[in-house]
């Protein structure tokens, strides 16, 4: 169940990481694309945060988590 959790949680995050991206490429002024991007930061910290956890609760190894974990880097 735990797992399920986080890993309903990184999806989550993983997603609006790029739904803000695209948001922030239709942004209507450079405040709203910054604000955008950052959005998009945080959730990549998040995502990272999210695998962390499940990597050290033993429910995905570092050889999973490793090239997820590069990527929202």
């Amino acid at each position: 169940m735990v797992g399920t959790t986080i890993g309903r949680q990184v999806i989550r995050s993983a997603t609006s990481v790029g739904a803000n991206f695209v948001a922030a490429q239709r942004a209507r002024s450079p405040a709203e694309f910054t604000a955008k991007l950052g959005i998009s930061e945080e959730e990549a910290d998040e995502t990272i945060f999210w695998l962390d956890l499940l990597q050290e609760s033993n429910y995905a190894s570092a050889q999973q988590i490793m090239p997820l974990r590069d990527e929202a880097e």
